[in-house]
């Protein structure tokens, strides 16, 4: 079904608006997310963890496809969706604007601070590959030669270790 649904705090009365061309499939999917504390709104989640699930409720608020005699697109979608937020402005969309991403309401690092946070964590040794964890492949090292093995969580890896000449470089230790 394609439609609004709506998230609602009975203790609270606040509210989620989201739209979707398969409104069950999504709700399933907020659940599955909220129940595994993995929901990528933490407003909802910390409402959630907060008041527990027996306090939400899940509903279907408009079928949108029953109204129209033309196949919706999501734009006609996206123009329903944002006539709730505007009315209702709900607590818990963290963006004002139907069918923008969550990920753009957060905060954005500045280069500078990407790089400064990069540069704070070459001390740190990488983590030890999880049991099972699938190797990919044996590298060498661009600047040593050290043969290293690369898992799948680091793919990117273009040298053996922070010993390697060019790490201690890169890190403004003294050279030989």
């Amino acid at each position: 079904m394609i439609g609004i649904y709506v998230i609602r705090n009975v203790s609270t009365g606040d509210k989620y608006i989201g739209s979707s061309i398969d409104v069950e499939s999504r709700i399933r999917t907020h659940l599955y997310d909220l129940r595994g504390n993995r929901h990528v709104n933490s407003k909802l989640q910390n409402a959630w963890n907060k008041y527990g699930e027996s306090s939400f409720e899940f509903g279907i608020q408009e079928d949108v496809g029953e109204q129209f005699e033309f196949p919706i697109d999501r734009e006609t979608l996206f123009e329903v969706e944002q006539w709730y937020l505007d009315r209702w402005r709900p607590a818990y969309n963290l963006v004002p604007i139907a069918g923008s991403p969550a990920r753009d309401a957060g905060w954005r690092h500045t280069e500078q601070t990407k790089l400064k946070m990069s540069i704070s964590r070459w001390d740190r040794p990488h983590p030890v590959p999880k049991r099972g964890a699938i190797r990919v492949v044996d590298k060498i090292c661009e600047f040593c030669g050290t043969v290293f093995v690369v898992y799948l969580s680091h793919n990117g890896r273009r040298f053996c270790s922070k010993t390697c000449t060019y790490n201690s470089r890169r890190r403004g230790a003294p050279t030989a």
